[in-house]
């Protein structure tokens, strides 16, 4: 975790959150904005063109659309998707 430019030291995750808890909403964001990122760098993933916009996904909430332009990026997508599977411990 880093905060503040410190960057604490290694932890495990033995448990999640319980539901209701007040602060579960907060950590999916983070979460989710960390893989909405990284779709959106990723070269190897074309979404469309409107005006002079490039748009890859739209995201509100806990929802993820996705406007891509050719069966390579839904590949790339699906590798991308496996690998935040395997990093967060998502089932």
């Amino acid at each position: 975790v880093s905060v503040n430019g410190f960057l604490s030291e290694f932890f495990y995750c033995h448990m999640g959150l319980r539901q209701g808890c007040q602060l579960s909403p907060l950590l999916y964001i983070f979460v989710s904005e960390i893989l909405a990122n990284k779709i959106r760098i990723d070269k190897d993933i074309k979404g469309i063109i409107i005006g002079k916009n490039l748009i890859k996904l739209s995201s509100y909430a806990d929802d993820m659309n996705f406007m891509l332009s050719d069966f390579l990026s839904i590949e790339r997508l699906s590798k991308l998707f496996t690998l935040f599977q395997k990093a967060s411990g998502a089932i």
